[in-house]
């Protein structure tokens, strides 16, 4: 943290607090609110009754902000919560320090912001300069993100739709490396570009794993499933003067929460291979319990055209690539596909936790013809839900990607980020086949490869449209968002609000592309450098990725 003494310090405390809030704000609502009103929306959420007009268009509101603080102040005046008067002020304090520190991730002004990619063969070094100077902006971002740490650890205890929305948005926050936690990470991944893949993926696992265990979102997990715990319990009991009270938003707001933790448990769970909070009989919005299955997310409509999808019992085979939705199409279409697609990614993170969970436990002893059974139900499901996927959403983000010019900015920012998570969640399922075959004795090998050989090469493809293509700083802007901060409008790939997911999807994709294990004669090391090049801008607002682009 900064000395109360140090210039620095002085600097901000005699800055226009207000002009700084304001432009971090603007941050947050566009990049967090952005992704949100995509990836959480009443006609997604299965926990929601109502459906509200979508904010689709050009311009749209801090929905999840403000429907939280509403929320939180309706609970506590039908004594849903009790909290002081101290601990109330507290959870705002919270709240409002992680929008900041999640804000000032994108380092406006710094010399890391204004550095510019340099492909190999060009002239100057291809990562410029080692050291980041101790700039303003830089110590503004250390500064915010040791304050909503520390402001998180005094609501730790606290039961609050403020805290549970404060800690979602810290848990995505990456925290800003200073000069200790740089030199720790060079010592376990040396700098320069690896001499195998196999070194390049442990450089990078290392890399990764300096931010620790995703402490702050298994936190909110846990609050939200305990508050709407609280609250169907209260309903069930029949506390109308509690439950009345809350308008049909207030109840809507308590699903959209408890789904969005949901989703974010069961990916980082995932990507980290930790238990989930929330466990399946807890997700579902009915009386059935288990495993998800295909059919809780395959009720598609073809994307906003009524006119000819079908769907059978297994949800695979009864939608055809003719039948989905097709570019060029309206911009209602367009968007109500992208916004459908996000619960099916969801559904495959989730299929990874349970191949983990079982291979974590082995096969053996007296269950282990039920065990194998049980793995080979799982693998099939997976790939129920990944061929859907290719036959539905993956082919139309594939048109999306062929058109990226034509396709408007905000759908451009959604589907590419919720396409690159569906091909870290892909990669993970191809390692977990290759482990898994020997275990049910089948050879998974070769669809392994499918797997790996496809997403490598649409997350290049992907790398490619959402860094410009080409050389110089970025390109692939949004002329026409003209209400988007400078600091967010470089790129695409920079909209994206969950950093990690990004640097763990490119990571693979180039080590796979270079080791040969998944590349047709069409894929090529420029291709995979399209990754590279994505990181490296990741690396505008993430100390980890830039570290992961020098690796690689």
């Amino acid at each position: 943290s900064i000395s109360p003494f140090s210039m620095d310090q002085t600097m901000m405390a005699r800055s226009n607090t207000q002009l700084i809030s304001a432009s971090l704000l603007q941050i947050y609502h566009d990049v967090l609110e952005h992704n949100l009103s995509c990836w959480v929306t009443e006609a997604t959420c299965p926990y929601s009754a109502d459906v509200t007009t979508p904010e689709w268009g050009p311009y749209w509101s801090n929905r999840v902000y403000r429907r939280t603080v509403k929320l939180d102040q309706m609970a506590q005046s039908t004594r849903m919560i009790q909290l002081a008067r101290s601990q109330d002020r507290a959870a705002t304090r919270a709240l409002h320090l992680s929008i900041m520190a999640f804000a000032t991730q994108w380092a406006q002004g710094s010399r890391r912001q204004r550095q510019q990619y340099l492909s190999v063969g060009e002239e100057g070094e291809v990562m410029e300069g080692g050291e980041i100077n101790e700039e303003f902006d830089r110590n503004l971002q250390r500064h915010f993100w040791d304050l909503a740490q520390r402001a998180l650890q005094e609501v730790s205890d606290l039961e609050s739709y403020r805290v549970v929305c404060a800690e979602l948005v810290f848990g995505l926050t990456q925290k800003p490396w200073n000069e200790e936690l740089a030199e720790e990470t060079m010592t376990t991944a040396a700098a320069g570009t690896a001499t195998t893949a196999e070194d390049a993926m442990t450089q990078v696992n290392n890399i990764i794993s300096s931010e620790g265990p995703p402490m702050y979102m298994e936190r909110a997990a846990r609050k939200m499933h305990a508050l709407k715990y609280r609250y169907d319990s209260i309903r069930r009991r029949g506390g109308q003067a509690a439950t009345v009270a809350l308008d049909t938003e207030d109840t809507d707001t308590i699903g959209l929460l408890y789904w969005l933790t949901v989703m974010f448990d069961t990916v980082s769970s995932s990507m980290n291979e930790r238990p989930v909070v929330v466990s399946d009989d807890d997700c579902h919005m009915d009386e059935s319990s288990g495993p998800w299955k295909i059919d809780m997310f395959a009720d598609v409509d073809n994307g906003g055209n009524n006119s000819s999808t079908t769907t059978t019992n297994n949800g695979t085979n009864g939608i055809k690539n003719d039948d989905f939705l097709h570019w060029p199409c309206s911009y209602e279409a367009a968007a109500e596909a992208v916004v459908k697609s996000a619960p099916v990614k969801i559904l495959l993170f989730r299929h990874v936790s349970y191949l983990q969970n079982l291979l974590r436990k082995g096969i053996g002893g007296r269950g282990g013809q039920q065990q194998q059974q049980q793995m080979r139900e799982v693998i099939n499901s997976a790939m129920s839900v990944y061929r859907y996927w290719n036959s539905t959403y993956g082919a139309f983000f594939r048109e999306l990607v062929h058109n990226f010019e034509l396709v408007p900015p905000r759908i451009q920012g959604w589907f590419f980020c919720i396409s690159a998570h569906w091909h870290l969640a892909a990669l993970m399922l191809a390692d977990l086949l290759l482990e898994a075959g020997s275990l049910v004795e089948e050879d998974w090998a070769d669809v392994a490869c499918t797997i790996r050989t496809c997403s490598v090469r649409e997350l290049s493809d992907l790398a490619r449209v959402a860094t410009g293509g080409g050389g110089g700083g970025g390109g692939g802007s949004h002329p026409r968002l003209n209400n988007l901060h400078h600091a967010v409008s470089e790129g695409t790939i920079l909209t994206e609000p969950w950093t990690m997911i990004l640097i763990r999807a490119f990571s693979k994709a180039v080590v796979l592309g270079r080791a040969g294990e998944a590349m047709y004669s069409t894929t090529t090391n420029s291709d995979v450098g399209y990754c590279i090049r994505a990181l490296w801008l990741l690396g505008k607002k993430s100390d980890m990725a830039r570290k992961a682009a020098e690796v690689l």
